[in-house]
């Protein structure tokens, strides 16, 4: 699936505004100030998008039809994970514990991910999921509330 200019702007200045936000050179991150408030003004108030930048996210993390995302700061996310519109990740109640999200996962449209839990890699979450447990590898999970759909080998 091809990226939309709005996603890749998206991907691109959180990439700028997490470098600073996450830099231990303390020049660095007081010259990144103005990048991170500006960061925060277009992407989380004009474009309601709350992608924290401070947020540990691995390589080749794709953005798709980048609007309505919430995702905490505490929550860690693989490398190669894919996210839709109207997704949530997050804690359970203010300063709990957030998902830790596998390798190569698939997030779809209007999922709400919360609490202490794992999903792992290579998985698949259909669209409209409400996951509040943790998942093994290798599998398609879906529903409200989530269960496997199929394993995959």
């Amino acid at each position: 699936m091809k990226k939309s200019i709005k996603s890749s702007f998206i991907y691109s200045f959180f990439k700028l505004s997490n470098y600073f936000a996450t830099n231990n050179n303390k020049i660095l991150r007081i010259f990144g100030i103005p990048i991170r408030i500006l960061y925060k003004l277009i992407i989380e108030f004009i474009m309601s998008v709350e992608i924290p930048d401070k947020l540990k996210v691995g390589k080749n993390f794709n953005i798709y039809h980048g609007i309505g995302i919430v995702i905490n700061a505490n929550c860690i996310i693989g490398d190669n994970v894919s996210i839709r519109q109207n997704t949530t990740l997050g804690s359970k109640y203010d300063g709990g514990p957030c998902p830790k999200i596998g390798n190569n996962v698939d997030i779809g449209c209007n999922t709400v991910i919360i609490g202490d839990i794992s999903i792992g890699d290579n998985v698949i979450i259909g669209a409209g999921s409400v996951v509040t447990k943790s998942f093994p590898d290798n599998c398609i999970i879906a529903g409200n509330p989530t269960r496997i759909i199929k394993e995959l080998n």
